[in-house]
């Protein structure tokens, strides 16, 4: 009798599919998440997980002081925003594994202080090729930031708490790309976008402080991997194996992507075909982030009201007719009045908010034993999807505002696909 209930909670902590996979092993963390969860670990979570705004919208204002000052394209400087994006999604994918097997501290440590160095590099680039080489590997370290953030809220945190968590976390990150464009409008011309980059460098140091005073080890060691290929293609087989896990994360890839299009866009499209000085664009960027944080906090309420499949398809929803609008009208008329086109996308960064959230919570939530790995392949496939969708607004050549929104409207179509042929459907056949 006691090897048959042995056996019985040994399989439920092994299987990725249950929702009752780790009730026995992490019921005492989960009792323990009002004490550990604290506010202070919460914000220097939501700063780490900042990582991405911070290093590019930031960034954004001091676009067409790049490329004048370095001689290069628009494409090329935009290349430095995707590589960027794409060091991230490849960093994600080796600092998650190595955080299963060697807990959470040690690599989040290791990879911040290789992140102060590369943002250290970025400033001293005297061409626009070691530019971009320097903010690849600011994506590959800073990618400890998001992954492990991630991964420590699913240490301490499962079901609805999870979720009001992210959203926490959210709305504490949100005011990130709030802050962000408008501090780097007001200081592109006094400072330059060399002087930007050492802002960034220096909230790189401000980040590995915090971490190094605020944030435990929250995976001990007997609920660490094994490590090694067989532990770490085991890990790969069991989410890729999930349908439902996949279909969250590409809903989530997609999701980012129309707004990353509207970021990496926005700079060339409001400054150059609508005349808008740096500071008005970082000002309207801004207040577009406003949105995105109204929305993490509308999410957080809801969660403890309905549930989170509920959300997110509600979500998708808005956020595609918005996108679609956007593009419609932006096809039709060329370069349509500023408020239309803003109100648009302000309504599909609100919804963003849901869709981030929520696809994190119903993905994490599978697999608890590979929290690491998931969060990883969630966030290196969100990076790579966002990084794409940002090359490809200016794949003619040039950034406009019709090929800004076509991007948005596309990238929400697959998201919507992707929940309905892999989540919701499924979803539906399991109850």
């Amino acid at each position: 009798m006691h090897q048959r209930c042995s056996g019985a909670t040994m399989s439920e902590v092994a299987s990725p599919e249950s929702a009752l996979a780790d009730r026995g092993q992490r019921g005492r963390v989960a009792e323990a998440v009002a004490i550990t969860l604290t506010p202070g670990l919460l914000a220097t979570i939501a700063l780490l997980s900042a990582v991405a705004p911070f290093g590019t919208d930031l960034y954004l204002p001091v676009f067409p002081q790049v490329a004048e000052e370095l001689n290069a394209s628009a494409p090329a400087v935009q290349l430095t925003l995707t590589l960027f994006m794409v060091g991230m999604g490849l960093g994600q994918l080796c600092w998650g594994p190595i955080a299963d097997r060697y807990g959470r501290r040690r690599p989040l440590l290791a990879a911040g202080a290789l992140f102060v160095i590369s943002s250290l590099a970025a400033p001293l680039a005297g061409s626009i090729g070691l530019l971009a080489a320097a903010r690849f590997v600011q994506g590959m370290t800073g990618a400890v930031g998001p992954v492990l953030g991630r991964a420590i809220a699913r240490d301490l945190a499962r079901g609805k708490e999870l979720a009001r968590a992210l959203s926490i976390l959210g709305v504490i990150s949100g005011l990130a790309p709030i802050a962000a464009p408008v501090l780097g409008g007001a200081l592109a011309d006094v400072i330059g976008w060399r002087g930007i980059l050492w802002v960034l460098a220096g909230i790189a140091v401000l980040m590995l402080v915090c971490s190094i005073l605020a944030v435990p080890e929250t995976l001990p060691v007997d609920r660490r991997r094994a490590g090694g290929f067989d532990d770490l293609a085991d890990s790969v087989r069991r989410l890729f194996g999930d349908r439902q896990f996949v279909g969250y994360t590409l809903t989530q890839g997609f999701g980012l992507s129309i707004l990353f299009a509207f970021i990496s866009g926005s700079s060339v499209v409001l400054q150059n075909e609508y005349g808008l000085q740096p500071l008005q664009y970082s000002l309207l960027f801004a207040l577009n982030a406003v949105f995105l944080t109204m929305g993490g906090v509308a999410n957080g309420r809801l969660v403890f009201r309905h549930d989170p499949q509920q959300i997110l398809a509600i979500g998708l929803v808005a956020s595609l007719v918005a996108a679609v609008v956007a593009a419609t009208v932006t096809w039709a008329l060329g370069k349509p009045p500023l408020l239309l086109l803003m109100m648009m996308i302000a309504v599909a960064s609100a919804c963003n908010a849901t869709i981030m959230a929520n696809t994190t919570t119903l993905g994490l939530e599978r697999h608890g034993a590979h929290a690491g790995m998931a969060s990883a392949l969630m966030g290196a496939v969100q990076s790579a999807i966002a990084g794409f969708s940002a090359q490809m607004v200016a794949i003619t050549g040039r950034t406009t505002a019709v090929s800004m929104t076509v991007v948005m409207a596309v990238s929400a179509l697959l998201a919507g696909a992707s929940y309905l042929i892999l989540c919701h459907r499924r979803a539906a056949t399991d109850r």
